[in-house]
Parts: structure tokens; C-alpha cells; sequence
């Protein structure tokens, strides 16, 4: 949840971030197995309060997974930080706080960014060239709240001197006032997506280009992660937790978006609501997700970011499923009647089957009847001719 802003309300969507180069459109989609219908079974979950050997976060927002370390970028909006964590294990790696993304400088100026600029760190997004981006939106200006607010995008490479190797803030572009790049995902051969509201856009960080509208009608969209160039995941937020939970099918739900040119249509088949996937009883972290944040899918493995606030404790946990096919249908058949001859259909109310002698029935009329004897018939009267003589010869 947001500091200031307001969440539950809130309509987040994804927005196309474009790359710098084309050589970096490559992409970070992870192989997906395809299946007809699939389900979500749950696996465990990742807690961040604190995380396994590491700090507590204070929220938790966007998911960024880097291919080839195996590490999970988790952003938290409320204490302007960025964790590093094991995908795997969960167990903590390092984190970046706001006093290192303000030693990124602004493309083409070179300036150093500055806390206001820091401080509502939302989405993270790799694009498998090297090049992690994470996004700040739409609020918070500290250290004293209120407009005008400064969302950026920060791009974080392993080449910044002192920190070569690792992942660190490098350059920042500035969005326009308005902007909430909250949703963020890679789209292979296209870009970043990010974005606010129902709509989605493109954007360029080189040229800080914004592109036109597309508008999305499934919700409030807080995540989006691609699996290749033609399928996207947006993942949408609980609207109302005042009750604690709920297990509405409309919250809290992973929609599946299959791409072909410019239209997206969504795969209902691939509709998965995750309030009611988890353990419950017992403790509450693992009962399932109450208000989601983001998702990143890695293989057939879904990690989905879990920002409630009311959770027992303060976690904000990271919930981890495996995606398997959902099991058929089972055929069930039962035998009537058991003995006996099969009874004898009318095939139709105005026209009876023939009789057959074999047969244990006969119709009768418009109805059935069990007489065993022939039908009557009208009596026909063979027509005869006496033939005529032939020629003499």
C-alpha cells in the first residue's frame, strides 16, 4: 500500500516502455508449458518481515526476475528500497536504498536524480540484455508530501564504476506529472510495458517518448509479466479489503492476454483467482493472497507480490505457485435396464417403424404396444390381365 495514495481505488494498467537499442529487444520471457486449462497448486510463500537472512520490508510492490542469477527484485514503495533476493530459496541477497538511486544521473543533462524522485518505488523489470529498470510513480515527494510529484524511470546496469558486477542505478529519464508506471513487464521484440489506470502505453527511456492509449476492462491491473512476444499476464488487484479478504473470483486474479498484431484477446481458459489458493488455518501467511501486487512468472513457477496491510504480524509475502495442467473430467456411466430385450423406439409421433417379426414389440398407431402380433393391413387386390394372343404366324 501507498504511503499517501490510496491503493484499493486506484486502476493500474500496463504501459509498453520500448528499449534503447534493438539489439536489447531480445526479451526475458520464460518458457511456459502450454496446456488446455490450467490451475495454480500453491507451494509456499516468501516472507518478507524479515526476509530469510536479510532486512524486513515495509511494503512490497513490483517482482523483476533476472535470468542467470536466479535473483528476484523486489521493490518496496514505502521504505524507497529494492531487495535482491534468491528465487529459489527466498533467502536475501543485498538491497538498494533511495540514497543509491539518487547518484543516477538524467540522460542527456547528466544531472543527479534527488529523493523526490526515489520515494514510491513501484515495478521492476529486466530485459535480458543486462539492463534492469525500475520505476517510481506517481507520488510521494518527500520528505514533504504533496504535488507536484516526480515519476522517473531509473535504469540500473553492472558497469557503474565502483559497483561493476552488480546491478546499480545508472540513469534516469523524468515522466511527465500524472504518469504511474506501476505495472511494468518485458515484452520480447517490443519493450517494457508499464502503466496507470485502464490504459496502456508505449515508451521509449532513450527518447523519453510516450506513445498512444490502449485501453484493458479487467480491472484494477497492478502486475504485468509476458512469457513470450504473443502472451502477456496482467494481474489484477483486490478492490475492497475492509472485510480482511475476500475470495471474489474478481480479485485478486491472473488474466492471460493472447497477442496477434495489435489486438489482445484475453484466454479465459487461463483465468486464475488466487484469493482462495493456499493453506489455511494455522498461520495467516499462507492462506492465500488478499490483495495482490505483481507477478513474475519464471518456467511453469508463478510468484505473485501480496500487498495487504492488515495481515497479521505486517508481512507482505510473496506467494509461489506451480502452474499444472487442471485434472479432466471423470466419465460415469450407468446400465438401464439390466435384463431383457431393449424396448422398441418410435422414431417419430406421426410415422411408425415397420414391424418386424423379430421384433418383441410392434407400433401401433402414434404409440407403442407390446402385442406380439403383425399390424393389419389393408387388403390389396392383385390387378390381372389376360394376355392378349400373340401374332399368327
Amino acid at each position: 500500500m501507498k504511503r499517501v495514495r490510496t491503493r484499493l481505488g486506484a486502476v493500474t494498467a500496463a504501459m509498453a516502455l520500448g528499449a534503447t537499442a534493438l539489439a536489447s529487444l531480445g526479451g526475458t520471457a520464460h518458457a511456459l508449458t502450454e496446456v488446455p486449462v490450467p490451475q495454480l497448486n500453491f507451494e509456499k510463500v516468501i516472507s518478507s518481515k524479515p526476509f530469510s537472512g536479510g532486512p524486513s520490508a515495509s511494503d512490497i510492490e513490483g517482482l523483476g526476475y533476472v535470468t542467470g542469477d536466479d535473483s528476484m527484485w523486489v521493490a518496496d514503495d514505502n521504505g524507497d528500497k529494492v531487495y535482491e533476493i534468491n528465487a529459489s530459496t527466498g533467502a536475501w541477497k543485498s538491497t538498494l536504498t533511495a540514497a543509491d538511486f539518487i547518484t543516477a544521473t538524467q540522460v542527456g543533462t547528466g544531472t543527479p536524480s534527488d529523493i523526490t524522485r526515489a520515494d514510491d518505488l513501484e515495478s521492476v523489470v529486466y530485459d535480458g540484455a543486462g539492463n534492469l529498470y525500475v520505476t517510481s510513480g506517481n507520488c510521494c515527494n518527500t520528505p514533504t508530501p504533496g504535488p507536484p510529484y516526480f515519476p522517473t524511470v531509473y535504469k540500473l546496469t553492472k558497469d557503474v564504476p565502483g559497483h561493476v558486477g552488480e546491478f546499480y542505478p545508472k540513469q534516469w529519464q523524468a515522466l511527465p506529472e500524472g504518469q504511474d508506471p506501476t505495472a511494468a513487464g518485458w515484452r520480447p521484440g517490443t519493450g517494457i510495458y508499464y502503466g496507470k489506470g485502464t490504459k496502456i502505453k508505449t515508451y521509449d527511456f532513450a527518447t523519453n517518448a510516450i506513445g498512444s492509449d490502449m485501453s484493458f476492462s479487467v480491472g484494477t491491473i497492478v502486475g504485468i509479466d509476458f512469457t513470450s512476444a504473443n502472451v502477456a499476464f496482467i494481474t489484477t488487484a483486490t478492490v475492497n479489503t475492509a472485510s480482511g479478504r475476500t475470495t471474489a473470483t474478481s480479485d485478486s486474479t491472473i488474466h492471460r492476454f493472447d497477442i496477434s498484431g495489435s489486438t489482445w484477446t484475453e484466454n479465459t481458459n487461463w483465468k486464475l483467482p488466487l484469493a482462495s489458493i493456499g493453506t489455511p488455518g494455522g498461520s495467516t501467511i499462507d492462506d492465500g493472497v488478499i490483495d495482490a501486487r505483481d507477478t513474475s512468472i519464471v518456467g511453469d513457477k508463478v510468484y505473485v507480490s501480496d500487498g495487504y496491510d492488515s495481515r497479521s504480524g505486517g508481512d507482505h509475502p510473496i506467494y509461489v505457485y506451480n502452474l499444472v495442467a487442471a485434472p479432466g473430467p471423470t466419465a460415469a456411466f450407468s446400465a438401464i435396464p439390466t435384463t431383457g430385450r431393449a424396448p422398441y423406439t418410435v422414431l417419430s409421433p406421426t410415422r411408425a417403424p415397420r414391424w418386424h417379426p423379430r421384433r418383441a414389440t410392434r407400433p401401433a398407431g402414434r404409440g407403442t404396444s407390446t402385442a406380439t402380433t403383425p399390424p393389419t393391413a389393408p387388403c390389396r387386390t392383385r390387378r390381372t390381365s389376360t394376355p392378349s394372343p400373340g401374332p399368327t404366324r
